[in-house]
């Protein structure tokens, strides 16, 4: 998928009071949502992946044939068909399938994309051209596994019922289907390493999918759990370096720990809970500092390029390795909790108090007042603390952070009358650097959540605070309540922290 279109959305009415309708099926982003003034960063996200993703061409190592079943669906990516940990594949249909040609023995697509292999899917009939397409391939010396059909769709003729056998027999001189073997064994066989390995990959930690263009390689690489996960990926390249592209900021980095040899390139990476990132091949000077970094007290390295210098994100003791040298870092992070009173100001709906002073963070949800209990909006914390800038600058380098820890769902921050922009994705941090100043600063955040409290609280509560549409329908025989709002769990709002923060040194 390279474009992302939000189904509906260009349909809403514009006269539809809060929250607004809920059709069953599209996504809602609208105006109507609590959050959508704050979506302009996510927004510029999708843009910046999706221009990648369309200038450039998919690679993988395999093709996978779906057949021309009816109805057929190919199903998620490693659903339906998987090659194994580290390997892609293209998924193509009959049309794309029959204007396949072979160039050097690999399989080529019209886009002018180089397969190594192609699978089959399993079926108990195919159509004449499909038989006809693998002759011609197999004539050309591909590679193509997959189960021999038990006959002939379409056309029911002795000829084609006898290219069949041809095809799937062994003996043929002119190249069979192969049916003993898998993909990901023909491509161990081949001498062929996954495109991306690292430590217990076939946990699938950390999915990619690889995009080339004008000698440029472009792994997207995404966490895919709900932690940080830290690894040493190896990327199938030779005599390119690495660069990292960032989708949420646009800023590219350069980093300094990686190493080279002749079938690949490893990189320490780090990546927040479902973070996603940009890794960049092309030509150049090797640029490494050290070819990695291990962690001498059996915790992660979380290591974070940013502004092309190494950070590592946690406290801990750390070997870098250069050759035959080895360097001992003593990482620490300073830490100064923002904790103590906050002011949080509501902007007078939902007959909510103007003004409420918390004596520390906790969720909306939990309030006594179930005004704010049972809020849907946006509200803003404001709070003054002193900072001692002094005892902290000690390196060149040096960064501070301002990590709001978690909240729900969305926060726009200022810092000393500085937007420092829209936290919308873990981790909720900002570089303050050069902002933060000694003594007073003033911290802003305004925070939104989403409808779900609110309609929950009406539910519960009788209220009339929302003017919906969203438990009634004209289709007929549905039943008038699409959803039992006083049995839906609150959801957590607001700014939860804890806020801090953070001084980290670079890697020298």
């Amino acid at each position: 998928m390279n474009k992302v279109v939000f189904h509906g959305f260009t349909h809403y009415p514009g006269n539809i009071k809060e929250p607004g309708s809920v059709y069953s099926a599209g996504t809602h982003y609208n105006l109507k949502n609590i959050w959508f003034p704050k979506t302009e960063p996510f927004n510029n996200y999708l843009s910046r992946v999706s221009f990648i993703l369309q200038e450039a061409d998919f690679y993988a190592d395999v093709l996978y044939y779906y057949g021309d079943r009816t109805p057929n669906f190919t199903g998620h990516k490693n659903s339906r068909f998987a090659v194994g940990p580290g390997y892609d594949y293209e998924v193509i249909n009959t049309e794309i399938f029959t204007r396949l040609t072979v160039e050097n023995k690999k399989l080529k697509l019209p886009s002018g994309a180089i397969f190594e292999l192609l699978y089959l899917e399993p079926e108990k009939e195919m159509h004449p051209d499909v038989l006809k397409k693998i002759e011609d391939l197999l004539r050309q010396g591909a590679q193509i596994i997959g189960e021999k059909p038990l006959r002939v769709s379409v056309r029911d003729d002795n000829e084609t019922k006898q290219l069949i056998d041809k095809l799937w027999d062994k003996n043929n001189k002119s190249g069979f289907v192969i049916t003993d073997a898998t993909p990901l064994g023909l491509l161990k066989k081949m001498n062929i390493q996954p495109d991306v390995s690292y430590p217990g990959f076939e946990f699938n930690d950390f999915d990619y999918t690889h995009y080339k263009t004008n000698g440029m390689d472009f792994y997207y690489i995404r966490n895919t759990r709900n932690h940080w996960v830290s690894k040493n990926v190896a990327f199938r390249q030779q005599n390119k370096i690495p660069e990292i592209w960032n989708p949420q900021s646009g800023e590219t980095d350069s980093p300094d720990i990686y190493s080279l040899n002749s079938a690949s390139v490893s990189i320490p990476v780090s990546l927040p809970p479902y973070g996603a990132i940009f890794y960049v091949f092309r030509k150049g000077e090797n640029r490494a500092k050290y070819d990695q970094v291990t962690s001498l007290n059996q915790s992660d390295s979380r290591v974070f390029t940013y502004r092309n210098r190494t950070y590592i994100l946690n406290d801990g003791v750390f070997e870098l390795n250069k050759g035959s040298q080895n360097y001992v870092f003593d990482n620490h992070i300073s830490m100064q909790p923002i904790d103590g009173a906050w002011e949080l100001f509501f902007p007078g709906v939902f007959d909510t108090p103007e003004k409420v002073i918390l004596p520390e963070l906790t969720s909306w949800t939990e309030s006594k007042n179930e005004k704010i209990k049972y809020y849907s909006g946006t509200a803003t914390y404001k709070k003054t603390f002193q900072y001692d800038i002094n005892s902290a600058f000690k390196k060149e380098g040096q960064k501070i952070f301002l990590d709001l820890g978690e909240l729900s769902k969305i926060g726009s921050v200022i810092l000393n009358d500085v937007s420092l922009g829209i936290a919308w994705t873990k981790p909720y941090w900002f570089d303050v650097t050069d902002i933060i100043r000694p003594g007073d600063n003033t911290l802003v955040i305004e925070v939104a959540n989403t409808w779900s409290n609110r309609l929950t609280g009406d539910a519960i509560t009788g209220g009339n605070y929302t003017d919906t549409n969203i438990n009634a329908t004209n289709i007929p025989g549905l039943n008038k309540v699409y959803v039992p709002w006083t049995q839906v769990p609150l959801i957590k709002s607001g700014l939860l922290g804890p806020v801090t923060l953070k001084t980290v040194n670079p890697v020298e």
